[in-house]
């Protein structure tokens, strides 16, 4: 069966998701005349994996972000309306479709509020429980004003949880994390994967202990660009007491990557090669030398860095 949830209510009450209003990418990002305009997407989807105690079966959570301001308004009356529809599709290795599902969103503001809502996002998150093998994860979204469709295709491989004394779920990149009340910590989704601008995220996962003893060891990361130089890496210890342990670890990466785009640093040629701006995180078990999860993500400017008209009205 498909779900749909609500954000509090995917994992177990010891988390808390939060989604926050965002300046969100824009269509096409840049440095202004004479540098690399960037393609940025114009909405995001993330799907995790996770492996749930209490049914013993992998989950597949679907995180999609869609931010306003890469959705077309129309002006009519003083009003600012704009409507979307968004669809999934599950496939496994055959082609066959394991389900489907779709939504639709619209809203309106008035004159006072479209400059400020029309920078939020709207926030969706679906799961379902599958078997361990590699899926095929696409969607559409469809502008109803502009007629336009998005289309991504995701690959989702779901492990076999149990394989190993230690298994990790898939890595979740967190933007913000705060104490919440009763002991809860309040995280805000990283969907986008796009670190530009921080210098500092946390990693979010979990591990399941499948033996019936407490372990406890070190774990290693590094943080590579797509020629394999290492821009960051780090080790954190970790102790597991419960069948599943949920870890929140700190990354700071300072200015390390801003540097890329300092602007004595700039070189077109170099910024439009394929791969410019995308790293992999690895993380290894120390003792063994395992790589355990590994999680790529993105260093690009989300907004132009010179003024640019904002493209997403029509009269």
């Amino acid at each position: 069966m498909f779900l749909v949830m609500p954000m509090k209510s995917v994992f177990t009450v010891i988390l808390t998701f939060v989604f926050c209003a965002s300046l969100s990418a824009q269509i096409k990002s840049g440095f202004g005349p004479g540098k690399p305009i960037f393609e940025t997407e114009t909405y995001f989807i993330n799907p995790l994996v996770f492996f749930d105690i209490d049914t013993l079966s992998p989950r597949l959570d679907i995180f999609i972000e869609v931010p306003r301001s890469n959705i077309l308004f129309s002006k009519k009356n003083g009003k600012y309306s704009a409507a979307f529809e968004i669809s999934l599709s599950l496939l496994d290795r055959n082609g066959s479709v394991l389900f489907q599902k779709s939504g639709a969103e619209s809203f309106s503001f008035g004159e006072n509020e479209i400059i400020k809502e029309r920078d939020k996002s709207e926030f969706y998150v679906y799961n379902h429980f599958l078997s361990p093998g590699e899926y095929s994860l696409e969607s559409v979204l469809k502008d109803k004003n502009s007629k336009k469709e998005s289309r991504k295709t995701v690959t989702v491989k779901v492990k076999n949880y149990s394989a190993a004394p230690i298994t990790l779920s898939d890595i979740m990149l967190v933007s913000e994390l705060t104490a919440g009340p009763g002991g809860t910590k309040e995280m805000t989704p990283l969907i986008s994967n796009n670190v530009f601008g921080y210098e500092n995220f946390y990693l979010f996962f979990e591990i399941y202990n499948n033996t019936e003893s407490p372990k406890s060891g070190v774990f290693t990361y590094r943080i590579i660009d797509r020629s394999d130089n290492a821009v960051s890496e780090g080790v954190f210890d970790y102790a597991l007491n419960e069948r599943k342990t949920s870890v929140f670890q700190k990354i700071f990466i300072g200015n390390v990557f801003r540097e890329l785009f300092a602007l004595e640093n700039m070189d077109p040629e170099e910024m439009s090669k394929k791969g410019f701006g995308v790293f992999k995180l690895t993380l290894t078990d120390k003792a063994s030398q395992t790589v355990v999860a590994e999680k790529r993500f993105t260093m690009l400017p989300e907004k132009p860095l010179m003024p640019q008209m904002h493209p997403g009205f029509k009269e």
